[in-house]
């Protein structure tokens, strides 16, 4: 009987407990810590392929939050508000990109003018001769009235169904490392 309980008590169940959990420091809490790496640096990525760097003030604001829970992986990200007009596009009064109708910005992220503005000396673009910023703003805010901006679907490029399968399946292999369970009879 004692042989049983050293083969049993060999088998480091609380490693197994330990990674199932995710608790901080265990192979599954590591690899999603890595997984939300990874996620950010493909965006960040992704940002720079579609040219969509202009401050890298989005790039920069790319983050994971982790909310799993036991028995459900959970990644969520958060970036500036304004992801999602780069990710989608913005459809003008001409041209539909087949972007959501978005509304107005929230609260405390400045007027449309001022994000131009801003936008403008990011790129490091001068006004033409006799023109001030002001004017050279309003030509590109009506430009953009009109015809919109194209979709650059950074987001929608990296997170998606081949996203998931990579994580089920790395999740996978910790968990069958995880649980493998070895029992050997003593040698008579």
């Amino acid at each position: 009987m004692g042989k049983a309980a050293d083969a049993i008590a060999r088998l480091n169940l609380g490693t197994a407990k330990q990674t199932i959990a995710a608790a901080v420091g265990s192979p599954l809490n590591t690899l999603i810590l890595g997984i939300h790496q990874e996620v950010i640096d493909r965006l960040r990525k992704k940002l720079v392929q579609y040219d969509a760097s202009a401050s890298n003030r989005l790039k920069q604001s790319i983050v994971s939050i982790d909310t799993s829970v036991p028995g459900k992986v959970v990644l969520e990200m958060s970036a500036e508000f304004y992801w999602k007009y780069v990710n989608y596009g913005v459809n003008g009064i001409n041209v539909s990109h087949g972007a959501p109708t978005w509304g107005p910005g929230p609260a405390g992220t400045g007027t449309f003018k001022e994000n131009i503005l801003g936008w403008i000396r990011d790129r490091g673009l001068q006004a033409r001769p006799g023109q001030t910023y002001d004017q050279m703003a309003f030509v590109i805010m009506q430009w953009i009235r009109y015809n919109g901006i194209k979709p650059r679907p950074f987001f929608t490029d990296v997170v998606n169904k081949q996203l998931t399968a990579y994580i089920t399946k790395s999740i996978g292999e910790v968990y069958k490392e995880a649980l493998t369970i070895e029992i050997k009879s003593p040698w008579q």
